[in-house]
Order: structure tokens, then C-alpha cells, then sequence
């Protein structure tokens, strides 16, 4: 029963003079009225949006469907809206792909769980050996082909066939080491075809998972694989992106399985890539998610477009294409989850639209900012603006999307925008669209749609206030309303300000009126203030305050709210501004109480007397044979009659303000213009003002750089246009598709026999016509690549004999480490498994290559302690012994032998060999002995009574004197022995095992004496 608040507190703060208490935690913001007492914390987290997500997942089986995992606050599930399905933090996760109910969930280090009923519990049977043992978000993947079959990256990859009740690893070995795997991808083409990403290496397999190769050795980045993604038609067309802050290394393509890669980072920002999505049935569009925001591009584009209009800048960790739907969810770390409509629905020629940072200025110091917001995401951009009397400033210029702009006289600005991109371009032209020092009288306001971006409406508490309604007072059917009724902050003030205008000394302003005030309430009250100095200080014109005689209300009270429904609700009044010249500003305000809605409409400022109008227009400087061409009025004036004259044009002359003008023949056009009202009449003629241009007609043609192709080769086609201009968009179709860049040649590497190739160019001249042509058809023939085969091999031990390899088709060569001479060589090579890559070459100059592997084994560790150096020909014979492990096999002199018999071998040095097999391979150890002949019976010579010599001794013979009882003397070794005290002693003579001749006693009857 108690409030939740998390449990990760990061702040506590307390409302001064208040027991109001703030927490700030993990879970966001939470309040508590009472000190944190009696259950009383509350969420404050609406709007927010600053959930920190790793993962999330979706299903075309039910698009409205999001899991998503988040730290520190679990997993969270949209099933039309937000709910907990998880705690701790949350990872990865996904829901089948058939199946919206079947949703899966993790927390740190892979520990999944399962979910059969929409996620109100995770308690159905899943089984995942490696559970908590991967990285901290490990990846996880519910197959698209198959909603049975699902993967989970350890330091292998695991794989469920029966929607998680078993798992089993796709391979007996790692597949790098003890790393992790990072990321996974699955190739939608082909059920065999698996990716993975292992820090900055991509993997491999077209076994299902069996077998894994390395092919991202040839990138040469350092970066962590963040993300993989693979063409949907095309197994082999692989991107992938990467972390890091090294620039340049972002995205990288690959046609074929990365035997080439190529950098697509472009003009991505030097910001980690964290995520990559392609977008099916598209052409080559890819999405790229990264600390950033979202960037895009498909084969038609030389680099990537922001994709991020309206999404915060902020990290995006995963991205989720819905093509059913035809929407993209992207998961960011640190502002939810957010969604999108697909890219290809904004992929055309762009419609434009801008607007400015002020319509209205008071003076002519202020720098204005003028804001691109067309659609379908322009490239390049043209602002003119007339007339002339303007500068860009900061910096900018008339090509950036957002220039800045001040201007050094008042008036009435045209401005017009032309935008382009490789799709087309479209030009938007707003007449009298900025007013600097004012918008000169006469004018009307009559709040259609929405209150006008030059009007300023203040809402100090954020609650009612002033907006528009659907009904008007006679021109149309909207008007300002201040929405009083349910207005319950009595006294509360709300302004709407006009833009400042322009007046002469009889100027009128005249206003439509409706209120109704609130049966048994009071009643609001509505000031009109005039201000001289742009609103720095305002005086009160005329106050509106309903006493029951009906001098404000536009009708009786009534109890609900009062929306007009007939004329008879509304009145007209007027205010005389005889007393005001020049600029000034009108504020409405209402003061509420709480009473009732209050209309105002089809507001009119007046001049006094009719002026003589001014004579000026504009038009685009060039233009072509017929093209229509535009010409505004660009002059003042009210009550206003046109006169033009268009000489050459058709129609050749017009009364309306704005015509459009075809020309059929080129050259310099000349345009005039009289204007007319009461007051008089002006008149503008403009000489050769404008160029007309004469049609061009473009053509492309295309040739390819060889007629017939072994599959898979590189294949150069290349456009030769005409009159396609200075910068001309080229799309390559093949076999009516959409494939690869804008540009003069191009590569293909996947093209299959009787593939048809065109160019269709757009040229960039404004006068050609048509604008778009295509060029010649060419057919692909590819030549069939021939079928090789490397061959099988055994295992081979280290240090083994050379193995011959055998390839078909015969001719071949092959290659690799070990490999010589259609050899592979153990004995230059250590342990290990090595690839063996047969490549031939048939008679269409065709290559093609297999592969095969050889494992080489490692020799078994073998020792040999035999401990004899010498042994004597008289020995009897015995068993030679000392080699690890047992059960070898012993040679002497290279002969097997169970026993060394010393009679039958000859004097002098012997080998003795030790041989092991575990099996597999053999290992040797070598020990040498000699053979001695058997030593004489030794004698003993006497000298001076105290000194001992052996003869036979210092022939090589070993000695050893020995005492009395015939046991050794300690150190007595040597020919000569001298006793220490008298007594009997022996020399004896040793060879081998058992040869010991000894001599005859010999005694010492006295020692010298020291």
C-alpha cells in the first residue's frame, strides 16, 4: 500500500517555506505535500520523456506494439500505453514475429525470460544454458523467417528452434576466444546466412551457425561493431556501423560478404553509430542511429541527410522498421522512444514552405532570420527577396537554409525561396511578406486558421487564454477567441498585440464584437490599448465592461458556453485614431472574470484619404520557352486597378496583380505596369528585365566496360549525357529498380545474365525539356563462374611429411599458410587448423575459388631418463626403461628392441630411442651409452709402505679403493690412494652393470706421520 518512489535517489529538495519535498531518482521526479509522509509521494514525470532505453523490439504482427528495455527502470511495455513488464535494468528484448502475445525480456548479462500472454507475465518455458554469463546488454534476436527460432550471443551463438524451451550452441568452438559476442543479424534470403559482430571484428556463417569466418579484416578500423544490417534480397549485401571518436569510420558496405568493403561514413559526424537499419523494398535505404540523432541515405545519394526533424538531439541506441505500417521506431538513451514515418515517403522534389523569425519589424536594425521548412529535405537552397534594400549578415548568404537578414529601408519586402534536391526543386513567393517599420494602412486581419505568426498572444499562467474559433462574423468562418467560459482564474490578464502599423492623421479602426456574459457570474472586462513606441508603453483607447444594459454583451446571459450562431450575435465598432500618425501597436486584453468566451473579428485599420498608389513588381530574372512565369506587384496602394504589358508574352497584357506569362521565343523580355486608384495612377516600365531562355533538349547514352562478365566481377557502366547541365542527377535502374549513386559511372558486382541496365538522367538546365530522359538499354551477360572443389584432408601431426593437395578442375593453384607447390608442409606451420584455397580459372578466363582445411595436430609431450652412460660387454641383458608416458616403443641403433644385450653389440657408442603414439602423432626422445670391453683383475703396487697404486687405473678404467670389509672409501677414485691409517685394502675396477674385477687384499702396516 505504500506510494512508489525508486529506490535510486540522486536528489531531495524541499519547496521553501513548504512541507513539499521534491525527489529527484532514476524513476524522474516524484513529490511528496507532506514531507514525505502518510504513502504521500506522486509522479511528476508526465512529459518528461527522459527514459534512458538499450533495446527495443517490435512485430509486423502487431504494429502498434513496443518492449523496450531501460535502465534502471526495467522493461517497459506500449500495448496503447505505457506499462512495467519488467524490473531491474532492462536489455534487450523482442516480440515474435508472428505472434504479438509471444514477447521476450532480459536484464544484465543475458538473463532472459518468456511471455505467452502479452507480457502480464514471463513465466513460460525458457531454457538458456549461458544465462548471465554475456555482456552487460547481451544481444538477442527473434527470427523473421521463423517465430520458432530465436538467437542469443554469448561466446557462442546459441539458437532455440522451439521458441525457447531448448537452446543449443550453433558451434563446439568460440567464435573468438573467450569475447562475447556483441551484436547479431540474420539474412532473410537465406535461413543459413548469419552475421555477428565480436568487438571491432565481423563474422560469418553460411552454415547456420556451424562455422564462422573473419570478413572484416580488410577494413582496417579499430572500432566496435555496434550494428549489423542485411539486404533482405541479398544475403551477401551486408552494413555494418561503429562506435568510437574516430572520424571517417562510422558506416562501411559490403556487396559480397566482405571480400571488398566500402566507406560510407561520408559526413557523418565523429560521434559513435550505435545502431543500422535498411528499409525493405527500398533502394538501398539505410538508417544509421547515432549520439546524435538519425541519418539516412539510399543508392541514389552521394552521402547522408539528417532524419531527425522534431526528434531531440540524443543518443539512439536501436532502431525498428515497420515497413507494413510504413514507420521507423527509434529507442534513445535518454528521451523514450519515438517513431516516424519511413524516408521514402518524403523522398521527391521538395514543396517548399519558410517563414521568418519576425513579419513585422519597428524599425530597420533588427536582424531577421529566415528558417527553410519545406519538405522532402532540400540540398540546395536560393532566397531572394525584394526590393533590394536588405543584407545577409553573420555569416550567411542566399544559399544556406537559414540565413540572416537586416534591411536599411522601411516597406514591404517580397520574399521568395527556391529549394532543391536531386528529386526536383519548387519555388515559393510571398508577396509583401515582411514589413519593416510597420505594415502600412490599409489593411484587414481576419484570424483565419490560426492566430497570425505576426501577432503576439501572452498567456501568463499557460491556461485559456486567447486562440482562434471556427465561426466569424461575415468574411469567413474563424475569428480570435478569448476562451473565458471554465475560465477559472478570476483576474487573470491575457493580451493578443497586433504588429505595429503604419497610419496617416485619419486613420479608423474598425472591429466585429461578440460576448455573452455568464448567467450569474460576472462579467469579464476588455481593454483596448494603442501603443507609439512598439509596446514599451501602451495607453487605453476603449474599455469594455458589461453592467446589464448591454453596451458589451452581444446578446443575454446564458449558462453555457457561447459560441455565435447568427449575425444578430456580433456588432461592429470603431475606434477614431485621428490623434495617432505613423507606427503603432493595439493590444486586446481581458481580464477574466470568469465569465465567458469573447470573440473578435474582421479587424480593419483605415486611412483617411486615398493615396496615390506606387508602381513597382517583381519577377525571377530568367526564365524559359513555355514556362510560366510569374510577376508580382510589388508596390502600395489601395482600391487598385493593373494595367500590364507583357510585349511577346501571352497573354501580352493583364489586370490581374499577379499574372503568369508564357514566352514562345527567347531573349530579353521588357514588362510594364500602371496602377490606378481614386487618387491617381503610377506606372513602372522594366527594359529587358527578363531572360528568356531557349528549350534544350537532353539525351544520355551508356556503355559498360565489358561485354561479357564472369559472375560476381566488378562490371563499369558509364553515361555519356548532353545538355543535362553542370550538375545533372543520374539514376541507375536495374531491371526497372532503383540501384546504386548519383554519379557518371558506377560499379555492379551482383548483376545476374540478361539484367537490363539504363540511365535516367535530370538534367540541372533550367530550360531543358523534357527535364528527365533515359538512356540506351544494355543486358548483362555474365558468364557462369566454374565449380571448384578443394579437396578433403586428414588431420596431420607437427613436423608430419608433406601432404599432397588435390583441387578439381584440375590446373588449378593453391594457397595459403603452409602451402608450396601443391603441398602444404606440417613441418613449416605450428598446431592448428589451416585454410587450404584452390582457385581456377576455365577457359572463359572465369575464376573461381574453394576452400578446405588441414587441422595439424600437436605432437604428444614424450621424455626419456635412461640414467646409463656406460655399459659393460659382459653385461647380461636387461630392459631399457625411462620413456613418458608408457607404452612406447624402444630402438637401438634403430632397431626395435625389448632387451639391450651388450654381448652382441660392439665397443664404442650406441642410441638408444624412444618412440610414442597417442594415436594421432608420434613423438621421439634419443639417449646414447657406450659399450666398454670388461676390465683386467686389477693388481696393486706398494710404494713406501703408505702409498696405494692402481696400473690398470690409468688405462680409463673407473676405480674404486675399497677398505677391509670391501666397502667403499668415500672419495677414493683415483689411481693413487694413501691411506689415513694402516690396514687391508682392495682396488676394484668398474664397467657397466656388473663388470667389478677386484684386486687382491693389500695391507699397510704404518703411515707417515705429520
Amino acid at each position: 500500500g505504500a506510494s512508489f518512489v525508486h529506490a535510486d535517489h540522486h536528489w531531495l529538495i524541499f519547496k521553501p517555506g513548504t512541507n513539499a519535498v521534491y525527489a529527484g531518482c532514476d524513476g524522474g521526479v516524484y513529490k511528496s505535500a507532506s514531507s514525505g509522509m502518510n504513502n504521500s509521494w506522486v509522479s511528476r514525470n508526465i512529459g518528461l520523456s527522459i527514459t534512458q532505453y538499450y533495446k527495443i523490439g517490435t512485430t509486423e504482427a502487431d504494429t502498434t506494439l513496443t518492449i523496450a528495455g531501460a535502465q534502471d527502470n526495467g522493461t517497459h511495455l506500449n500495448d496503447n500505453g505505457w506499462d512495467k513488464v519488467g524490473g531491474g535494468d532492462g536489455m534487450d528484448c523482442a516480440i515474435s514475429a508472428a505472434d504479438g502475445n509471444t514477447m521476450y525480456r532480459s536484464i544484465y548479462y543475458g538473463d532472459f525470460d518468456k511471455s505467452t500472454n502479452g507480457g502480464i507475465t514471463f513465466n513460460a518455458p525458457f531454457n538458456l544454458p549461458p544465462s548471465g554469463t554475456g555482456n552487460w546488454v547481451t544481444p538477442f534476436l527473434a527470427s523473421r523467417i521463423n517465430s520458432n527460432t530465436l538467437y542469443a550471443g554469448f561466446t557462442k551463438l546459441w539458437k532455440s528452434t522451439n521458441a525457447g524451451g531448448t537452446f543449443s550452441a550453433t558451434s563446439a568452438n568460440n567464435v573468438q576466444g573467450a569475447s562475447n559476442i556483441d551484436c547479431i543479424a540474420e539474412a532473410l534470403s537465406n535461413p543459413d546466412v548469419l552475421y555477428v559482430g565480436i568487438d571491432e571484428r565481423l563474422f560469418q556463417s553460411t552454415d547456420g551457425g556451424q562455422t564462422w569466418t573473419w570478413i572484416s579484416s580488410n577494413i582496417g578500423s579499430s572500432s566496435v561493431i555496434t550494428g549489423i544490417a542485411v539486404d533482405p534480397l541479398d544475403e551477401n549485401h551486408i552494413w555494418i556501423c561503429k562506435s568510437g571518436y574516430y572520424a571517417g569510420t562510422k558506416v562501411y558496405e559490403s556487396f559480397n560478404a566482405g571480400g571488398a568493403w566500402y566507406n560510407r561514413s561520408g559526413s557523418l559526424p565523429n560521434i559513435p553509430a550505435n545502431c543500422i537499419a535498411v528499409q525493405p523494398n527500398s533502394n538501398g535505404m539505410v538508417y544509421v542511429g547515432t549520439d546524435l540523432g538519425i541519418y539516412c541515405r539510399d543508392a541514389s545519394m552521394s552521402d547522408w541527410i539528417p532524419f531527425m526533424q522534431g526528434l531531440p538531439n540524443t543518443i539512439v541506441n536501436d532502431l525498428e522498421i515497420l515497413s507494413n505500417a510504413g514507420i521507423i521506431r527509434a529507442g534513445t538513451y535518454g528521451r523514450g522512444v519515438w517513431q516516424s514515418p519511413l524516408a521514402t515517403s518524403f523522398l521527391d522534389r521538395p514543396t517548399v514552405d519558410f517563414s521568418v523569425s519576425q513579419q513585422v519589424t519597428c524599425s530597420t536594425g533588427d536582424t531577421l532570420s529566415l528558417m527553410d521548412e519545406s519538405s522532402n529535405y532540400p540540398t540546395t537552397w536560393s532566397w531572394t527577396i525584394y526590393p533590394s534594400t536588405y543584407a545577409f549578415v553573420n555569416g550567411s548568404s542566399a544559399t544556406d537554409a537559414d540565413p540572416e537578414v537586416t534591411f536599411s529601408a522601411p516597406g514591404a519586402y517580397t520574399v521568395q525561396l527556391i529549394a532543391s534536391n536531386a528529386y526536383g526543386k519548387d519555388t515559393l513567393t510571398r508577396v509583401a511578406y515582411i514589413h519593416v517599420g510597420g505594415v502600412q494602412s490599409p489593411t484587414v486581419e481576419e484570424f483565419a486558421g490560426a492566430i497570425p505568426a505576426r501577432w503576439t498572444v501572452v498567456n501568463p499562467d499557460f491556461s485559456l487564454g486567447w486562440g482562434t474559433a471556427p465561426v466569424g462574423s461575415t468574411t469567413d468562418a474563424h475569428s480570435a477567441i478569448f476562451r473565458g467560459f471554465g475560465y477559472v482564474t478570476t483576474g487573470q490578464v491575457d493580451d493578443l498585440i497586433s504588429p505595429s502599423y503604419l497610419l496617416d492623421s485619419a486613420s479608423t479602426l474598425i472591429y466585429d464584437l461578440a460576448y455573452r456574459p455568464l448567467t450569474g457570474g460576472a462579467s469579464d472586462t476588455l481593454t483596448i490599448y494603442v501603443s507609439t513606441d512598439c509596446g514599451g508603453t501602451w495607453t487605453a483607447l476603449r474599455q469594455y465592461v458589461e453592467t446589464g444594459s448591454n453596451t458589451f454583451a452581444t446578446g443575454s446571459s446564458m449558462a453555457n458556453a457561447f459560441v455565435p450562431s447568427s449575425a444578430s450575435d456580433w456588432r461592429t465598432d470603431s475606434l477614431d485614431l485621428s490623434a495617432y500618425t505613423g507606427q503603432v501597436r493595439f493590444k486586446f486584453e481581458v481580464k477574466n472574470g470568469n465569465g465567458n468566451h469573447l470573440y473578435l473579428d474582421h479587424l480593419r485599420l483605415l486611412s483617411g484619404a486615398q493615396a496615390v498608389p506606387t508602381a513597382d513588381f517583381f519577377a525571377l530574372p530568367t526564365s524559359c520557352v513555355n514556362k510560366p512565369t510569374p510577376f508580382y506587384f510589388a508596390g502600395s496602394g489601395q482600391g487598385l486597378s493593373y494595367a500590364w504589358s507583357f510585349p511577346g508574352g501571352s497573354p501580352s497584357t493583364s489586370t490581374l496583380a499577379n499574372p503568369i506569362v508564357t514566352y514562345a521565343g527567347a531573349g530579353a523580355k521588357s514588362a510594364s505596369l500602371t496602377v490606378t486608384n481614386t487618387a491617381g495612377s503610377a506606372s513602372m516600365t522594366k527594359t529587358n528585365y527578363l531572360t528568356v531562355g531557349s528549350l534544350s533538349i537532353p539525351s544520355v547514352s551508356i556503355a559498360s566496360s565489358s561485354p561479357n562478365a564472369c559472375l560476381g566481377d566488378t562490371i563499369t557502366f558509364t553515361a555519356t549525357p548532353t545538355n543535362a547541365g553542370a550538375n545533372p542527377v543520374y539514376r541507375w535502374m536495374v531491371n526497372g529498380q532503383q540501384r546504386g549513386g548519383n554519379t557518371l559511372s558506377i560499379d555492379f558486382f551482383t548483376l545476374n545474365s540478361g539484367d537490363s541496365i539504363r540511365c535516367v538522367v535530370l538534367s540541372s538546365e533550367d530550360c531543358a525539356a523534357p527535364s528527365q530522359v533515359s538512356s540506351n538499354t544494355l543486358f548483362a551477360a555474365i558468364l557462369p563462374l566454374p565449380t571448384v572443389n578443394a579437396g578433403t584432408y586428414s588431420a596431420v601431426c607437427v613436423g608430419a611429411a608433406p601432404v599432397n593437395l588435390s583441387g578439381t578442375p584440375v590446373g588449378g593453384v593453391f594457397s595459403g599458410t603452409g602451402v608450396s607447390n601443391g603441398q602444404f608442409l606440417p613441418t613449416t606451420v605450428g598446431q592448428g587448423v589451416y585454410t587450404l584455397t584452390y582457385t581456377y580459372m576455365n577457359s572463359n578466363g572465369c575464376v573461381n575459388s574453394a576452400t578446405s582445411t588441414v587441422q595439424v595436430l600437436p605432437a604428444p609431450n614424450v621424455f626419456l631418463n635412461f640414467n646409463v652412460d656406460e655399459v659393460c660387454a659382459a653385461d647380461a641383458p636387461f630392459a631399457p626403461s625411462g620413456g613418458y608416458p608408457g607404452g612406447g616403443t624402444y630402438l637401438v641403433d634403430g632397431v626395435a628392441a625389448t632387451q639391450i644385450q651388450p654381448s652382441t653389440l660392439t665397443l664404442g657408442w650406441h642410441y638408444l630411442t624412444y618412440v610414442y603414439n597417442n594415436g594421432t602423432c608420434t613423438s621421439e626422445r634419443l639417449d646414447s651409452f657406450e659399450i666398454k670391453a670388461a676390465p683386467p683383475v686389477p693388481t696393486v703396487q706398494v710404494f713406501g709402505g703408505d702409498s696405494l697404486y692402481c696400473p690398470q687405473a690409468a688405462n680409463g678404467w673407473t676405480i674404486q679403493w675399497l677398505d677391509a670389509n670391501q666397502n667403499a672409501i668415500s672419495g677414493a677414485t683415483q689411481p693413487w690412494y694413501v691411506p689415513g691409517a694402516p690396514g687391508t685394502f682392495y682396488a676394484r675396477l668398474k664397467v657397466g652393470l656388473s663388470c667389478f674385477p677386484t684386486s687382491n687384499a693389500v695391507a699397510v702396516t704404518s703411515v707417515d706421520e705429520v
